[in-house]
């Protein structure tokens, strides 16, 4: 399965300044924003930083932190949009796709799920991907996770992902969780 990724502010790409993997089960990026308009008025490139936190434990957590580094408060629309295609390894590979089966997409609005389940015969796979400790509610339209943001000068907006894996009656959830909330596991402590 692969998940294809893409995240706008106001409909604008971030531009990824730096990636890195932090430890064995961590890579953090970040990212500013393009040149973007406003009910309020232009929002200048740079203004805002997007810091894209993602551990991986069975299922994968993801910290997505917005700060507003200019001096005006800022409103706008930060977007997450999300693909899951189920590809073949053999697909992936090669970079020759066939589709096959049927891919079902739909939000859960009071839970702030978006579910993707694939089928084809006898093989059954669902992707969700959960939104939780939101600075503000979520909402999914036009294939994107919406958020309405304001930001005061200096503020920071946080929200958690999590990519869960479903196949039949197991489901591969992520082991960790915001830095605060973490707590070691198994592998954690036999690496230490």
């Amino acid at each position: 399965m692969r998940v294809l990724y893409a995240i706008f502010a106001n409909g604008q790409p971030w531009l990824r300044l730096i990636s890195s993997i932090t430890t064995y089960y961590a890579a953090r990026i970040v990212c500013t924003n393009q040149p973007f308009a406003t009910e309020a008025g232009d929002v200048p490139e740079g203004t805002l930083s997007l810091v894209i936190s993602r551990t991986v434990a069975e299922g994968i957590h993801e910290d997505l932190d917005i700060t507003n580094y200019g001096l005006s408060p800022v409103r706008f629309t930060f977007e997450v949009a999300l693909r899951s295609d189920f590809a073949d390894l053999f697909e992936v590979k090669s970079h020759t796709f066939v589709r096959r089966g049927r891919i079902v997409t739909a939000w859960h609005d009071k839970r702030g799920e978006l579910h993707t389940s694939y089928s084809f015969r006898d093989f059954d796979r669902h992707f969700i991907y959960r939104l939780r400790n939101s600075g503000s509610s979520p909402a999914y339209a036009n294939g994107r996770i919406t958020f309405e943001i304001d930001l005061e000068p200096g503020a920071t907006w946080h929200a958690c992902g999590d990519y869960l894996l479903v196949q039949g009656a197991r489901i591969r959830a992520p082991r960790r969780s915001c830095a605060p909330e973490h707590h070691d596991t198994a592998v954690d402590e036999l690496q230490r």
